[in-house]
């Protein structure tokens, strides 16, 4: 994100990154570079860490999809346990994800990915 912003400056508007470690690397960037409230960051994983940091302080970290590793790997397990017994598996499958942003943070409860079923 530094060389980012040292390259194109003030014509950033948005970053869209994969994960909340690279979000917030690219807060620190936007930070350090003086851009506060210039740069929106959106991540396409955004876990728990990202939730109470979007909950905090929305001006930077603008959203993204909310994601629950528990519920990744409990589908994987269920699938890989369903193919071991030789059962037919679907080629796709999805998980519920939700678009969380600094607007709807407040309405929407913070999972708890500590107590999975």
């Amino acid at each position: 994100m530094e060389n980012f912003i040292t390259k194109y400056g003030d014509e950033i508007n948005g970053v869209f990154v994969g994960s909340n470690p690279q979000a917030f690397g690219a807060i620190d960037a936007i930070k350090a570079a003086g851009l506060e409230g210039d740069i929106k960051v959106i991540t396409s994983s955004l876990f728990s860490d990202g939730y109470e940091y979007l909950k905090n302080d929305g001006k930077f970290y603008y959203g993204g999809a909310l994601s629950s590793p528990p519920e990744m790997a409990k589908l994987v397990y269920e699938t890989v346990i369903n193919l071991s017994e030789g059962k037919e598996e679907q080629t796709e499958k999805n998980i519920n994800i939700t678009k969380l942003s600094a607007e709807n943070v407040n309405e929407i409860e913070k999972p708890d990915w500590k107590n999975w079923p």
